[in-house]
């Protein structure tokens, strides 16, 4: 009698996903000392606007290997300027959805004022 191949992976396959679950079981994090988080940025967020960055990035191929495409919707995590926000949105509309998180509250502020901005430039 011989097993297929498929279900010989299958197995391996959970048994791999169980060690590392049992591995992570006997960490201890409750001992683990508390470690200082990160300070969000408080300079100048226009830096995240130099000129060349969407070339040096190659946004337009991250975004095609994302997927992003008008209806779809997409987070921006650590959004900072909203420079990438920005860009995303424009590539999911009209329908697409963009989230925007920074943990830097006057961050989501610059990128409210930077929506508001392209949103006027784009009617008018």
């Amino acid at each position: 009698m011989t097993i297929p191949r498929n279900r010989i992976l299958r197995s391996l396959l959970l048994l791999a996903l169980c060690a590392t679950g049992v591995a992570a079981q006997n960490t201890p994090s409750a001992q683990t000392p508390k470690r200082a988080t990160s300070t969000p940025y408080k300079g100048d967020l226009s830096i995240f606007d130099s000129p060349g960055r969407e070339q040096r990035l190659h946004i337009d191929r991250v975004m095609d290997i994302l997927g992003l495409a008008p209806g779809k919707g997409v987070a921006d995590i650590g959004a900072g300027s909203g420079w990438f926000t920005v860009r995303a949105a424009q590539r999911v509309a009209p329908s697409g959805t963009v989230y925007a998180v920074d943990i830097n509250p006057e961050a989501i502020h610059y990128i409210d004022l930077r929506v508001k901005d392209q949103r006027t430039k784009k009617e008018s």
